[in-house]
């Protein structure tokens, strides 16, 4: 999980689709050497899952990355989509280090799971104030 590149490329994100209630279902992800993905999110029972794409000339592939971890791009369209709410989010790799960074008993901790390879991620969220 690489945190740094998924913060860093949030101010270059944007909103490509939205469902009926307003949330963000699609979001387009800066990546390295002028590359862009398309990163769904998908609202499932028992948490969210993400599908990252490459854009191509020609349509998309799957991220490689996505493949085996949770993606920087997937990182960084969940933490762009809580931003955009005011909801602090917290990334552990383990459902057990939520525990450390949920110091107060109000926060919620939500899983992530890439639905290319099946690898999950655990955010922590707080409603900002």
């Amino acid at each position: 999980m690489n945190l740094a590149d998924a913060k860093s490329a949030i101010k270059f994100a944007k909103v490509l689709r939205r469902d009926a209630q307003g949330r963000i279902i699609s979001i387009e992800v800066p990546g390295h050497e002028g590359k862009t993905y398309e990163v769904i999110l998908r609202h499932e029972q028992g948490g969210l899952t993400t599908e990252c794409l490459l854009s191509t000339g020609n349509g998309y592939l799957p991220c490689q990355g996505n493949g085996h971890a949770l993606c920087y791009h997937s990182l960084s369209a969940i933490l762009f989509a809580a931003s955009e709410k005011q909801i602090s989010v917290k990334v552990c790799q383990t459902k057990a280090a939520t525990k450390i960074k949920n110091v107060y008993d109000e926060a919620w901790v939500f899983p992530i799971r890439s639905r290319q390879s099946g690898k999950e991620a655990y955010v922590v969220m707080e409603v900002s104030e």
